[in-house]
């Protein structure tokens, strides 16, 4: 009985930690994602400022 606790809890550890890995992946796509987006409204930034002149 004790035993298959034990392997009940590790199986939905894994799953949960499936679950992290699985969103830090999502973050980490996010960010650059976001970064690039950035880049581009620089970009448009120093353009605008071109024009500008």
């Amino acid at each position: 009985m004790e035993k298959n606790k034990m392997n009940e809890l590790q199986k939905q550890f894994h799953y949960v930690e499936l679950k992290v890995a699985r969103q830090d992946e999502k973050i980490e796509e996010l960010e650059y994602i976001i970064r690039q987006l950035i880049l581009v409204v620089n970009d448009i930034g120093d353009g605008k400022k071109l024009v500008r002149l």
